[in-house]
């Protein structure tokens, strides 16, 4: 486990920082998921998912339910459709 501050600045730890992901890069596959509630985040780390990402809005119960899970809140994405043009 990986010693850190997290955003609040409290001691926290982390199975990885966004320093060892840039390292792990093209090395070795990880897993992801996105869990929106506190008993999906638990359930994603037990399982052993690397990963976790919620929606922006329930980012608190992921971080809840997978304490020392590297996550990140997902952003929501316009869909814009294209038109085409001849």
């Amino acid at each position: 486990m990986k010693r850190i501050y997290d955003w609040d600045a409290k001691f926290s730890l982390r199975n990885y920082t966004a320093a060892d992901l840039r390292a792990i890069k093209g090395k070795r596959k990880l897993t992801q998921t996105t869990a929106n509630s506190i008993e999906e985040a638990a359930a994603a780390a037990d399982a052993g998912i690397d990963l976790i990402m919620g929606n922006a809005q329930n980012t608190k119960a992921a971080r809840e339910g997978a304490p020392i899970s590297f996550s990140r809140p997902q952003s929501r994405c316009r869909i814009f459709r294209l038109k085409r043009m001849f």
